[in-house]
């Protein structure tokens, strides 16, 4: 029994938008010393921050799940994470009323240093979650 959906980086998005405006907001308002120096912090920081965004919000991750085995596929460079022995409690669900009406959701994976976000296809991974673990 297998199941196939992807899931988008949308919290990884809103996590770069929110550092970076607090970067902005203390640096407008914080002691200026040099007026060139901080001009120059303030242009590298937009720059590696328009970049990080970038490079997010074109990573989606491909999730297949084979019995009690997930494997997580990064579209960007093609790596590919393998999670063993999970169990139906190790799946934690949250959605959104736009998330419910475009059949989405949020997944985090309980043990795990990071979590997948917006995960396409809600009813369907439910119901195979349910029905395999």
């Amino acid at each position: 029994m297998s199941f196939h959906t992807e899931s988008s980086a949308r919290k990884s998005q809103l996590i770069i938008l929110s550092v970076f405006i607090v970067l902005a907001l203390l640096s407008l308002f914080g002691l200026k010393i040099a007026l060139i120096t901080c001009l120059y912090f303030e242009g590298m920081t937009l720059i590696c921050f328009i970049l990080c965004f970038v490079l997010v919000s074109k990573t989606r991750w491909l999730l297949d799940f084979q019995d009690n085995v997930l494997i997580l596929t990064n579209t960007a460079n093609h790596n590919q994470y393998r999670l063993d022995d999970l169990t139906g409690s190790d799946f934690h669900f949250k959605q959104t009323a736009v998330q419910m009406k475009a059949n989405r959701c949020d997944l985090k994976l309980a043990n795990l240093p990071f979590g997948l976000y917006d995960v396409y296809n809600y009813e369907e991974l439910k119901a195979y979650i349910i029905s395999a673990y």
